[in-house]
């Protein structure tokens, strides 16, 4: 089944969503920073056998609405409550990696009685925290060191982005049909038939570099629905998320922990059928 594309006016934006239509429960999506909704395709795919899915383009992000300079982790979260009230969703699975993570768990905390259990994949919780201006943030598209505002954002075409892409440090132990599905719902077309980035470099390093309020990180203690919790084996992408993680731990009605074995920060992208197992096995 393939996804219809969902567009809600928040009032201060328009938020767009891939749905998988189905009359069972709501399952929602949240990418990582710099991705887009279409990157959890193949979860929607098999969530769609007894879930509505919704995944979720974060504003700045996809085909969701782009409001210069209002990308703070108040604007996101605000547009994740409003999406959940907007389309009265209840009995919500929640699904959130890294920057969706963060997300998906500062956003349900302030709805939790509309969900009924959550995944969170190295969700970025940082404690009050942000780089430092003279660290730049790892481009997903180019190298270690490139500063996400100086990363290339058009491309001649979608072969030329595929070829570097899978070069790429992120990038290089992803699915192949997973990248392709992020450069088909991450790219638009111009006139010259050149592709470009909908998520900008410049919309990319404004949201990497929003702080998180201390305050927001109070109602995570509202957290009572289950919780899956998964972290590659290297290393957490975001070690001083532990204190808010520890929050969750200590008020969610249950808690697990997960270690998937031989991936980066990308789990989703580079493990999806374990990753697909492990919900599986969490809603069972």
């Amino acid at each position: 089944m393939n996804p219809v594309s969902r567009y809600i006016d928040t009032g201060e934006t328009t938020l767009h969503c891939l749905e998988w239509e189905n009359d069972g429960p709501p399952a929602l999506l949240l990418h990582g920073a710099s991705f887009c909704a279409s990157v959890w395709s193949s979860m929607g795919r098999m969530l769609s056998k007894k879930f509505r899915v919704l995944s979720l383009d974060l504003r700045g992000h996809g085909d969701s609405g782009k409001p210069p300079g209002m990308f703070s982790w108040e604007h996101l979260v605000a547009d994740f409550v409003n999406l959940v009230d907007a389309l009265n969703l209840d009995d919500v699975l929640l699904i959130g990696h890294s920057r969706g993570g963060g997300v998906s768990a500062l956003g349900s905390s302030l709805r939790p009685d509309r969900f009924s259990k959550a995944v969170f994949i190295e969700p970025s919780l940082s404690l009050g925290s942000t780089r430092p201006s003279n660290q730049p943030r790892r481009s997903v598209s180019g190298g270690s060191s490139s500063p996400t505002h100086l990363r290339r954002a058009v491309w001649p075409n979608r072969n030329a982005i595929f070829e570097r892409y899978r070069k790429a440090e992120v990038f290089q132990n992803w699915r192949e049909d997973i990248l392709w599905d992020y450069i088909d719902g991450g790219t638009y077309t111009q006139e010259d038939g050149q592709l470009v980035l909908k998520c900008t470099p410049e919309i990319e390093r404004q949201i990497s570099e929003a702080r998180t309020p201390d305050y927001m990180f109070e109602s995570l203690a509202n957290i009572r629905f289950p919780v899956l919790h998964v972290t590659s084996e290297n290393k957490m992408r975001w070690p001083d998320s532990v204190p808010a993680i520890q929050i969750i731990r200590a008020s969610a009605s249950s808690f697990r922990h997960v270690v998937v074995s031989d991936a980066s920060h990308y789990i989703p992208q580079e493990k999806p059928e374990i990753l697909e197992d492990l919900v599986q096995e969490f809603i069972a």
